[in-house]
């Protein structure tokens, strides 16, 4: 059986956004838009179990026993922050882990247009980022989160669930 941590290792390696977890197939890499097989052998329901031990909270645990899912981010030493949905499907459970950025990309980097600068100067209101699956909405957020702590001496407080992205005080 592949560590948890290997299979980690292989989704970093190969840069895939995303890694699937289930029972019956070996674990799945997303790599520009194509899922992908790894040479590591068929999970079995141990296999999954044991992650599941290895990254989740005995109230996690708890509360994916009564809700059938759950959603959190979790840190890999070295590997770097993954957002992860345990689900619950035709009798077992399923893993979906996206990587997190390490570095939380510019307007520039990201090729944004200037009014989000202007916007996130704004002293109050309301914006809505919307958008479909892996179009871009938490990091589109975490990158006018930096830049107003860049540019603005105010405390910034996000409500996030999962928590995605880690700010420094700048």
């Amino acid at each position: 059986m592949a560590t948890l941590t290997e299979i980690i290792q292989e989704c970093v390696t190969k840069e895939a956004t995303d890694l699937h977890l289930k029972v019956g197939k070996p674990p799945i890499l997303r790599i520009s838009n194509d899922l992908i097989f790894t040479g590591f052998p068929p999970l079995i329901q141990e296999d999954l179990q044991q992650y599941l031990d290895e990254i989740t909270t005995p109230k996690q645990r708890e509360k994916l026993e009564n809700d059938k899912e759950l959603d959190f981010s979790c840190g890999f030493k070295g590997l770097g922050r993954f957002r992860i949905n345990v689900y619950f499907q035709r009798g077992t459970n399923g893993i979906a882990l996206r990587r997190i950025r390490g570095q939380i990309p510019s307007f520039e980097e990201l090729d944004l247009p200037p009014v989000l600068a202007k916007i996130a100067s704004l002293d109050s209101g309301l914006v809505l980022v919307a958008g479909p699956t892996s179009s871009g909405k938490s990091t589109t957020i975490a990158s006018m989160v930096d830049y107003i702590n860049q540019t603005q001496q105010v405390h910034v407080i996000t409500v996030e669930d999962p928590i995605e992205y880690l700010f420094s005080d700048k």
